[in-house]
């Protein structure tokens, strides 16, 4: 009779044999782990947080922290102003909007929207976000900080959070298109508003409520400056802040006046264009220079301390859309689809027209690139320096 094989031993893999003690961290308490986890950087607490259930409790814990995190590095000021219940703008309502349950979670949120872009940038991909809410055309919008503005034909102004989408506010503005947006000096001071009712409208930047208003039309028949006999001569179409309370005005009739925004007069008048102000550029800091684009194809220039023009420049044929500068030179497009970078010194710029063929509306740059927005609802990327096709960053240029 054969005999039994004897019971084998339970093999010990060396996996098992050679596992490392769990670490110690997890044995201290709470509230000290707290304060030993915010010497950590976001992609460490991140990879931490990965790693073991107790750490992730942590930092979930750690509201606080995370919250002036995000205001940090995403959310500039605005967050700041969070006590503001009486607009629904608290901590919690700001979750609400993103859709996540704590700041750990909008922060992990941000760091995968912000890879996201990187990784669309280096792509070639750069439509990444539609904001839906105003239910007519979008005609301005300014960007301050995180926060964007838009005005639009359905006469509101909307307050939209540029990272992560969500709609902030819709201010019941004008009674008429809003057609202008400026802003008052630094990001969060505020913004001025303009429309074809004819009113401009300052608004306080943090708690998003009217902060003064002045009736341009008004303005300009107690003035009796350069007040036309066109019909809609009061229609605001361009509006820029040379001062906290002075402001530029270009309307539907030919001047260019300056505005005192704490009385709602009128103190100067710029005449010599022959058709209507779409665009001003401000002066920049130390100078005295205003340049204006009008329906009559020309850009001036305009000595603000003399009170008349120094420069007039005809490029396109058709009105001009849009001036603006980058890497101080002048810049500007028209309704011919042309976008033009002036010469300066020894640069002799570029000159440029739209792929296709339709009206260029306005463009906007971070000093790398320059994206210009056309009629038929496309953006074309051109590069800033030369104005041929951008090269891939290595680093998400920035929306």
């Amino acid at each position: 009779r054969q005999a039994s094989p004897a019971p084998m031993e339970p093999r010990r893999t060396r996996t098992r044999a050679c596992a490392a003690p769990p670490p110690a961290l997890p044995l201290l308490p709470l509230e000290l782990l707290e304060h030993v986890l915010l010497f950590l950087d976001d992609a460490s607490a991140a990879a931490l947080a990965a790693c073991a259930r107790h750490f992730r409790r942590a930092l979930r814990a750690m509201d606080g922290a995370w919250r002036g995190r995000y205001a940090r590095n995403w959310a500039g000021r605005r967050l700041h102003d969070l006590a503001d219940e009486g607009r629904g703008l608290g901590p919690a309502h700001c979750l609400q909007l993103m859709g996540v349950q704590s700041w750990f979670d909008a922060c992990a949120r941000r760091r995968a929207l912000d890879r996201q872009l990187r990784d669309n940038w280096r792509a070639g991909r750069h439509f990444t976000r539609r904001l839906r809410g105003h239910a007519m055309e979008v005609f301005s919008i300014l960007r301050q900080g995180p926060l964007l503005i838009s005005g639009s034909q359905d006469s509101s102004v909307r307050v939209w959070d540029v990272r992560s989408g969500a709609r902030l506010a819709a201010l019941p503005a004008h009674g008429s298109w809003v057609s202008a947006l400026c802003e008052v000096g630094s990001a969060g001071d505020g913004f001025y508003s303009g429309g074809h009712d004819g009113w401009m409208h300052r608004w306080d930047g943090q708690r998003l409520c009217r902060a003064g208003s002045v009736d341009f039309g008004r303005a300009c028949r107690e003035s009796r400056a350069g007040v036309s006999e066109q019909e809609g001569h009061r229609f605001v179409l361009a509006l820029r802040a040379l001062a906290p309370h002075t402001l530029a005005v270009g309307a539907m009739d030919r001047p260019v006046r300056l505005v005192d925004a704490r009385v709602g007069s009128v103190v100067g008048t710029l005449e010599g264009h022959t058709g209507y102000v779409s665009c001003l550029l401000p002066p920049e800091p130390g100078r005295h220079d205003l340049v204006s684009g009008s329906g009559d194809c020309t850009i001036r220039t305009w000595d603000l301390r003399a009170m008349r023009a120094t420069d007039v420049r005809a490029f396109h044929r058709q009105p001009v859309t849009c001036v603006g500068r980058v890497r101080g030179r002048l810049v500007s497009s028209g309704e011919d689809g042309r976008l033009k970078c002036w010469p300066m010194g020894d640069d002799l710029g570029w000159e440029l027209r739209s792929k296709s063929r339709r009206e260029i509306w306005g463009f906007g740059s971070n000093g790398n690139v320059v994206v210009a927005g056309c009629e038929d609802g496309s953006l074309e990327v051109r590069d800033a320096a030369r104005g041929g096709p951008p090269q891939p960053p290595s680093s998400p240029p920035g929306p």
